[in-house]
């Protein structure tokens, strides 16, 4: 029986364990109303929060103040706030109990310590017991859960707690770094690892933020530098965690405008390099629900916002680049079989594309039978990609066993299709889950070229497992490979592309995605224009599995002498045949009778005296 790894997350506390049949999308034990990646939902959590004024503000709150400190922004008062904010929570025996049954649980099955720092695990666990038995606040246990899952930095793990990681209201002062979901009305990304670029924004924003302005930091600080900061003070933490320290730093610099009740002041700079300081107490009461994914509007295409997402549920959107005979296909998660195949093939087939875009830079994960369709009618034969391995042993942290066999994923790619055009995959660090896979997949297909970062680096699954009620857990019980190198898994490493790049702050006040423009250009840069192409306009194949013959239909702008050549799966040629064909519409029929053409999966290549090349799959059956 094959298998596939599913990559939903099912509620945080939840006990499903991620197999899906890769024909019968069967989840063993799932509950579908609650199949929602882990990283979809932590952004839900977080977007339920309201900005208020709360208790820490004053008629001084949120003075421009730069020097460094301020009424709101100071660090000697943090432990005092985290301990007084949420009080004392559990019993601290109650505490040292959840501690030791959540690192007890990953200690004895987490199968992805390779590829993290060579940490001293015991030492660090047993510290922070040590510190929980001495007696901690509510607030202050969070952070120790936080900073341990922080360590792990797996996508596919948590240790929260919701009333701490999640609270209903956010407020000057809160002593909470909370990830960037949307809520502060303006969309960030990284540029140069440090720098907070804003690409979209809500029009009117209390900050007059446009895209093209820069966060450089909070109180005459740089961002970066505060980030660190946080992290070294250790307050609770709910930015969620990439897989490699790459994409965990990349969301890091994104939560820059997200924190900023942590401060007094915000120091912004203008596309045109003026600088402005201004109040934060300025977002207080705002509302705002942005979907942030990084990417900027393609003519032509369609971008959802957070109600066509999260409400309705428009994970993919798609179109024909205007001015272009290129597709391009938006896809923020994979959770549907049907979404990305369909809009290839509408592309493909009726628009007669000569080249596809699939922009995953934001992607929460789902399963890969989300693409392997896809897959299937762009690629021209199957292939073996992936299996996984499990923790052999409790008592080793490296020693593994491979369980999920390469076949269970083999593609054999009964899809008589082929495109021979080029396709640009656009991913980056929010590609999650399923969504780091699609990349390491579509790879194998010769005309695939990705332009970004590396994703996420989360290659696995989840699974849930209880230590108490009021705590989100979860652990990826299982480690991928690729079926080239069985004893190398994937989970904290960046799967390499081909061409490293992101958005600019130039691109970006100019209004254009950087990133797209150059995946188009190359696109564009293979295939001939219309007028000079005969066979661009049309070209239909049927029937499809074939029998005794198979019709050509050819559709063109001019007339032509066409190759039609016939080949075996091992590329052998079986049929050659020439023919002229007038402007306008064509048919060819093709004579499949014969001894050396047995029933299979051929390739059926028409060639133009103008340099244009078309490959079809063609199934024959008798």
């Amino acid at each position: 029986m094959k298998y596939i790894a599913i990559l939903f997350f099912v509620v945080f506390c939840s006990h499903v364990y991620a197999q899906q049949q890769v024909k019968s999308v069967v989840a063993p034990g799932a509950h579908t109303e609650m199949q929602i990646p882990l990283y979809k939902q932590h952004n839900v959590l977080l977007q339920k929060a309201q900005y208020t004024a709360g208790p820490y503000s004053n008629s001084s709150a949120g003075a421009r103040t730069t020097a460094g400190t301020g009424p709101i922004f100071d660090t000697s008062l943090w432990k005092h706030r985290v301990d007084s904010t949420w009080g004392a929570g559990l019993a601290d025996s109650l505490k040292l109990k959840v501690l030791n049954a959540w690192w007890g649980h990953f200690d004895s099955l987490y199968p992805c310590f390779m590829h993290l720092p060579a940490y001293n695990w015991d030492s660090i666990v047993n510290a922070m017991r040590t510190e929980v038995s001495g007696g901690v606040s509510k607030g202050r246990f969070a952070g120790i859960a936080n900073h341990l899952l922080s360590l792990i930095n797996d996508g596919h793990s948590n240790f929260a707690d919701y009333a701490v990681n999640y609270p209903s209201s956010v407020y000057l002062g809160q002593p909470l770094f909370r990830g960037e979901s949307g809520k502060f009305g303006a969309c960030i990304t990284p540029v140069y690892d440090t720098v907070a670029l804003v690409y979209n924004v809500f029009p009117m924003h209390p900050l007059g933020l446009q895209a093209g302005d820069v966060i450089l930091g909070y109180n005459g600080i740089p961002w970066a530098t505060l980030v660190r900061t946080i992290l070294q003070y250790q307050l609770p933490n709910s930015v969620y965690k990439g897989s490699t320290d790459s994409a965990t730093w990349h969301r890091y610099i994104q939560a820059a405008g997200e924190n900023w009740y942590l401060f007094d002041t915000i120091n912004i700079q203008k596309c045109d390099g003026s600088i402005v300081n201004l109040p934060t107490s300025l977002m207080t009461g705002a509302l705002y629900q942005t979907f942030c994914t990084e990417q900027m509007p393609v003519p032509g295409v369609h971008i959802p916002d957070y109600t066509e997402y999260y409400i309705w549920d428009r994970s993919v959107t798609y179109g024909v680049v205007s001015g272009t005979r290129v597709g391009y296909i938006y896809m923020y998660d994979c959770l549907d079989t049907a979404k990305l195949v369909n809009a290839v093939k509408t592309l493909v087939r009726d628009s007669l594309v000569k080249g596809l875009v699939i922009d995953i830079r934001t992607n929460f994960g789902g399963g890969f039978l989300a693409y392997w369709a896809a897959y299937e009618y762009l690629a021209s034969g199957g292939t073996s990609w992936v299996g996984y391995g499990e923790r052999t042993t409790p008592t080793n942290r490296m020693l593994m066993t491979n369980t999920g066999l390469t076949s269970w994923y083999d593609i054999y790619d009964t899809d008589p299709h082929y495109f021979t055009g080029k396709i640009a995959i656009i991913c980056g660090p929010n590609a999650v889950s399923a969504g780091d896979f699609l990349p390491v997949m579509f790879k194998h297909h010769p005309r695939v070229k990705l332009f970004g970062k590396s994703t996420a680096g989360a290659f696995g699954s989840y699974e849930g497992f209880p230590v108490g009620a009021g705590f989100g857990t979860a652990m990826q019980p299982v480690n991928f490979f690729e079926s080239a190198t069985p004893t190398y898994y994937m989970t904290h490493t960046m799967h390499p592309v081909d061409s490293m790049m992101w958005l600019n702050k130039d691109s970006v006040c100019a209004g254009r995605d950087n990133m797209s423009y150059d995946a188009i250009r190359w696109i564009e840069s293979d295939y001939v224009s219309v007028e000079d192409a005969p066979l661009s306009s049309s070209l239909q194949i049927f029937p499809n599995p074939a029998g005794n013959s198979v019709n050509i239909v050819i559709s063109n702008t001019a007339a032509s002498d066409v190759n039609i050549k016939l080949c075996n799966m091992v590329g052998s040629v079986v049929m050659d045949k020439n023919y002229h064909i007038n402007m306008g519409h064509n048919m060819i029929t093709l004579g499949l009778r014969t001894d050396n053409i047995p029933s299979g999966n051929y390739t059926l290549t028409i060639s133009s005296d103008k340099g244009e090349r078309i490959i079809k799959k063609l199934s024959i059956i008798r």
